[in-house]
């Protein structure tokens, strides 16, 4: 289960710590210590070394952490244990066993660049400028750090007064193409945290020219500077058009009130140290987007490092903890957010729903529907809710949680088809076709082509023998759309076999099977297509690959049946009826 992977991991690293000592012809030695997460610790450095790769490569960075850290201890030497020990400690965010690594680093290699950033991150907060500015001059400009260099010593410069001369540190930039948003958004920081309106105004303008939409977090530091210029109706206009583009996003509902109001909202940016953490943030963000969890991870916790409040930042660490499956770490920080936070009630959502990717089903349920009971008019709590129910195949609630999200749309747009699809296969697979398909026409109404709709409509009538020609078009157009997915194409083949085309249901369904071979009903649907095609050694292959592959109780039975037996002659097809 995935609520038990974390267990895992650690228990599958401790073991690879034995057996690494065991191979150095040592053992593990009683009362030697652990780990704070339980690892017992072998006598092989060795062995702690292969289970830090071991932890690092199931991406759990803090079993990790704890056994190159012993490691380093069996090998003080050891740069490339010191180097992985430092950096798997800021990516869990262990600022304190970070500092005396990074120090060691940088006494060998001054110019190492993460280790220098970090300890300038601790100088910048300690409001050691001076200390912090010699730190980042000296290091390597390759990778991030050719970025971020000059843009954390444009904030010391701003948080010594010098506006000036932080536009020149920033001013090293200029000729890299590729990071003119970068630069010019925080040129327009700079100049807003210094007072300086007009400029920080004119660099927001050359953003906005050098972007076709601007970027959630441009809008909000923008609308920030429109709002203490008392230009409310800019911020307005300006909130309101990021909102028709993320209609929940919470941050920007938030600000639009408070423009409304003329209350706020807030700079994003209110000082230097500020400052340096929204280009720490920045940069995670870049690097969640690329993939690059740890090395985010680390940048992220650089952020948090320098201002504990951002609420913005704890949100990106809590998906990126997702992502690694560390369901728990990850609600932990979202708890942390407080209630006053605009991100409060996304952080609360989030949160509701690793439970429910833990298997604590029942928790998350119950979390959902507190949810929707205090915000009756939140669509993504209610959808959210739907979505678990019908996931754990508790249909009528399910249908009955989404028709509550459709009771509060004013205006159906065309993006709620889904949400009508959602509830239709929850009616449907709770027996009620009448309302099943009335949503799956609704939704086409909305979204006309829409294929995953196309599929499950004209699916289901050939299932029932009705509307025959509309239907096979309909699952047709479908395929065309996505010719690749597995499922819809095997829609296709399923349908010309209910219409007892066995040659044309042949060449769609091997297709599907080779886009997923490991699905049990498309492999049991080539199976029956190949008997009655003749092809009966064929058939039996397909349904014993199909029953081992562990299909569900029903289709199990049925599967067992047929290799028994076969099939029973063929009925008519719906069509000669």
């Amino acid at each position: 289960m995935s609520g038990n992977r974390t267990g895992r991991r650690l228990a599958c690293a401790t073991i690879l710590a034995v057996l690494g000592a065991a191979a150095a012809g040592c053992v593990p030695v009683a009362g030697r210590g652990g780990g704070e997460n339980g690892q017992s610790f072998g006598e092989s450095g060795l062995g702690n070394y292969l289970a830090g790769r071991f932890a690092r490569s199931e991406r759990d960075a803090a079993a990790a952490a704890a056994f190159y850290e012993q490691a380093l201890a069996d090998d003080l030497d050891n740069e490339t244990l010191l180097q992985r020990s430092l950096l798997l400690h800021l990516a869990q965010g262990q600022m304190d066993r970070a500092r005396p690594l990074a120090t060691r680093r940088v006494r060998e290699h001054p110019k190492d660049a993460m280790a220098q950033i970090y300890l300038a991150v601790e100088d910048f907060r300690d409001g050691r400028y001076e200390q912090a500015r010699q730190r980042l001059a000296g290091i390597e400009r390759s990778g991030l750090a050719f970025v971020l260099q000059p843009v954390l010593l444009a904030w010391l410069e701003q948080a010594e007064g010098r506006p000036e001369a932080a536009l020149s540190a920033l001013a090293e930039l200029e000729d890299q193409e590729g990071l003119a948003s970068f630069r010019e958004f925080h040129a327009a920081l700079l100049n807003q945290v210094a007072g300086r309106t007009a400029a920080a105004a004119e660099a927001f303008a050359a953003l906005g020219r050098l972007t076709a939409n601007s970027d959630l977090r441009v809008a909000q530091a923008q609308a920030g500077l429109f709002a203490s210029e008392q230009r409310w109706q800019e911020a307005e206009r300006l909130l309101a058009e990021q909102l028709a583009r993320v209609p929940d996003n919470a941050g920007i509902i938030q600000a639009l009130a408070q423009a409304r109001a003329r209350s706020g909202p807030e700079a994003i940016v209110r000082n230097a140290r500020e400052g340096a953490a929204e280009a720490l943030y920045g940069s995670a963000a870049s690097l969640s987007q690329e993939r690059a969890g740890e090395l985010a991870r680390i940048y992220v916790h650089l952020a948090l490092h320098l201002r504990p409040d951002f609420d913005g930042a704890r949100l990106l660490l809590a998906e990126l903890l997702e992502r690694d499956q560390r369901w728990d770490e990850a609600r932990a920080v979202y708890e942390r957010i407080p209630r006053q936070s605009p991100h409060s009630w996304d952080a609360r959502l989030r949160a509701a729903l690793t439970f429910g990717r833990s298997e604590r089903h029942e928790e998350a349920i119950e979390r959902l529907r507190q949810l929707t009971g205090e915000r009756p008019d939140d669509l993504l709590a209610a959808t959210s809710l739907g979505d678990l129910l019908r996931g754990r195949e508790r249909y009528a609630e399910a249908a009955a949680a989404y028709g509550r999200a459709i009771a509060r749309l004013d205006t159906m747009e065309e993006r709620h088809w889904s949400l009508l699809y959602a509830r239709g296969i929850a009616h449907e697979r709770a027996k009620q076709w009448p309302l099943a398909e009335a949503d799956f026409q609704q939704a086409l109404k909305l979204k006309p082509e829409q294929p995953l709709v196309l599929n499950y409509l004209g699916y289901s009538w050939i299932e029932q023998g009705i509307h025959l020609d509309r239907a096979l078009k309909m699952v047709e157009r479908a395929v065309e759309q996505r010719p690749n997915d597995g499922y819809i194409v095997d829609s296709l083949g399923w349908a010309h076999y209910r219409l007892g085309s066995w040659d044309r249901a042949l060449r769609y369904l091997e297709r599907a099977v080779e886009l997923r071979p490991e699905d049990p009903v498309i492999n049991d649907h080539l199976g029956d297509a190949f008997w009655r095609s003749g092809r009966r050694l064929e058939a039996r292959f397909q349904w014993q690959r199909a029953l081992q592959l562990k299909p569900d109780g029903e289709l199990a039975e049925k599967i067992r049946r047929k290799l028994e037996d076969g099939l029973a002659p063929a009925e008519p097809s719906p069509a000669a009826r």
